[in-house]
């Protein structure tokens, strides 16, 4: 099992850095029309991380759906999973040529719109978005409690599976495809073709989380729970 998984690990760095330098040769060749069409908003490698974080909820829900039964990583990776599909609502959109919405004259790109949505609502209408507010803090509200509910289902977290370390390098991904986004000036002079990197650095982190969903097993069965296989 652990050499299995340094294998996917190992795999997935040689993944990440293979497409950043197929993206770095391209400029180097000017071949700006392929980096255009992989690397560019709403394009393959763009397409490629929404469809595999949409898949990542559909995945660790059919799993527990099949298993009737819970887990606790499961439910995290699927919110997770869901969470980034929400986030590329402005992706979607742009995909299939819906019209955008402006919601208290602020246009809705996904849902880090929402605190300057409510923001401008409070300052226009002040009732619907005290309704608004409550509603979403119900939402999460119940949010919590699903998971509280589910961690009294399956036990506290597994935290000795070894799949675990795919999501730790998955976070790893992600994080260092954060930091590149916020265009540090000492990051843009070190590595060409920064753009090329974070997109690449997430559609492997979508990838991991995916292969995490479809291989995780807990290493014990906790006495009274059920859990999936």
């Amino acid at each position: 099992m652990t050499t299995d998984l340094r294998k996917i690990q190992f795999g997935m760095i040689v993944f990440a850095f293979g497409l950043w330098c197929v993206g770095i040769g391209l400029r180097a060749l000017s071949m700006d029309a392929a980096g255009r069409f992989l690397f560019d908003e709403d394009m393959l490698v763009e397409t490629a991380t929404a469809i595999a974080f949409l898949l990542v909820f559909l995945v660790a829900s059919a799993r527990m759906l099949q298993a009737r039964a819970a887990s606790f990583w499961l439910i995290v990776c699927g919110a997770f999973g869901l969470l980034i599909a929400l986030e590329e609502f402005d992706y979607f959109r742009r995909i299939l040529h819906w019209e955008a919405y402006d919601i208290w004259g602020v246009r809705f790109d996904g849902i880090h719109d929402i605190p300057s949505i409510l923001k401008s609502g409070f300052a226009t209408d002040a009732t619907s978005a005290s309704i608004a507010s409550a509603i979403l803090l119900a939402l999460c509200v119940a949010g919590v409690w699903i998971v509280r509910r589910a961690q009294t289902r399956t036990g506290p977290p597994d935290i000795s599976s070894p799949e675990l370390k795919l999501l730790i390098q998955a976070i790893a991904f992600i994080v260092i495809a954060q930091i590149i986004d916020l265009h540090i000036g000492v990051l843009n002079r070190i590595l060409p073709v920064e753009n090329t990197l974070e997109e690449s650095l997430e559609v492997t982190a979508a990838l991991i989380v995916l292969i995490f969903v479809s291989r995780y097993r807990r290493t014990a069965t906790a006495k009274g729970h059920a859990l999936p296989t």
